[in-house]
Order: C-alpha cells, then structure tokens, then sequence
C-alpha cells in the first residue's frame, strides 16, 4: 500500500508537470505603415492556412502614428497562417495584410516565405506580426 500511495504521488506530480509545460503561441499585431484613420477597417483576423477558416480574431485595428500601434497578445491554435483585416461596412470578405519585411518589432516567426504573407509561428512563442499594407483580394 505504501509503495502505491508513493507511485500515485510520482503519478500526479509528473502529469501536473506535463500538464503546466504546454504553453499556447500568443499573437499580437503592430501596425507598422498602414493608415487606418478614417476607420474603414475595425477587425483583423489571424486565418489558418491549412483549413481556411479563422483561428483568432482582435475588435481593434490600431492607427500607426498613436502611442500603441499593437494589439493585445491572443493565443491562436493555427500556426501556419496569414493575417486579413474585416472591413467596418459589414462586407464578410477580408483583405489580405502586407507583412512588413523588416521591422524590429516582428518577432515569432519560424518562417515566411519570400512573395507570400502567410507564414509559420513558432510554437510556445509570442509573435509579433508588423502589418505593412492591406491588399485587395
């Protein structure tokens, strides 16, 4: 019995650790160069590339010239995958984002693939993903 109860402890304490060692990929969005001033964009959108559905979604597409050009850390499930921004007039179509090539704020990324806007997050890591331009589908 005593040797059991002791096997059970080890039990419990090595899946609470496994359990506490996953950690989720947390995403935020800069925008990097894109003018956003007159509110024609109120959502942005992280969409998974392999199922073509959307992963994440943030309420907010920040202006680039205020004093906090991100959005807040999310965590998203999808790690290949590119970003679209909704516009405020309603229309369900999104339109794809221009990542920025260099930026020092960009940060996460395991991969991107050079003339394309999705790209692959590395997993456990907060991302960073500097926004460049909106571009028509």
């Amino acid at each position: 019995m005593k040797k059991l109860s002791v096997f059970l402890i080890l039990a419990i304490a090595a899946f609470a650790f496994v359990g506490c060692s996953d950690e989720g990929t947390g995403l935020r969005w800069k925008n990097g160069n894109f003018d956003n001033s007159n509110d024609q964009y109120e959502a942005i959108m992280w969409v998974d590339d392999v199922r073509s559905v959307g992963n994440q979604t943030w309420n907010e597409v920040p202006e680039h010239k205020s004093s906090n050009p991100f959005t807040d850390y999310k965590e998203v499930t999808a790690l290949n995958g590119h970003g679209e921004v909704l516009a405020s007039s309603g229309d369900p179509v999104g339109f794809n984002i221009e990542l920025a090539s260099s930026d020092s704020d960009q940060a996460g990324v395991a991969l991107s693939l050079p003339g394309s806007n999705s790209v692959q997050l590395e997993k456990g890591a907060d991302a960073t993903l500097v926004i460049e331009n909106i571009l028509t589908k």
